[in-house]
């Protein structure tokens, strides 16, 4: 599969994600359903290890970084299943909610990729950089 139809499907997953999160907040405590959401995405993952295994391959092959790394994005998707189920227990749209949190990455990402990975910019990379900026302001401003 290409990277633009792996980047479709995730997006297509994510949507989802937020759309199940969004249903579920309020009720169920928001604790408990992290833990539930990530147990299950735990196990989820369980028969692509023992396959992959199966095959051969050495999937627990790994360097420092790249334990620390998974560890830390770990640390971070519980505490953001938390926030989520918060948000969304207060009320707030997903359709306001999801995008926000979406482009709000967006930037954030945008801006850890060319001051750490010191990825190019380009104008057409500014242009849309700016209309994600736009968006955000027009979701969430007055």
């Amino acid at each position: 599969m290409t990277w633009l139809i792996l980047a479709l499907l995730a997006a297509t997953l994510s949507g989802f994600t937020d759309f199940f999160i969004k249903l579920s907040a309020g009720k169920i405590h928001a604790t408990f359903s992290g833990f539930v959401i990530n147990l299950v995405s735990t196990l989820v993952l369980l028969p692509f290890i023992f396959c992959y295994k199966a095959k051969g391959e050495n999937i627990f092959k790994f360097g420092t970084n790249g334990l620390a790394y998974s560890i830390i994005a770990g640390i971070i998707i519980g505490f953001l299943t938390i926030v989520m189920l918060k948000m969304y227990s207060q009320g707030t749209n997903l359709s306001i909610g999801s995008p926000l949190i979406r482009i709000g990455s967006v930037v954030l990402v945008i801006s850890l990729g060319i001051l750490f990975l010191k990825e190019p910019i380009t104008l057409k990379f500014v242009v849309g950089f700016l209309l994600s900026l736009a968006g955000l302001y027009l979701l969430v401003g007055k």
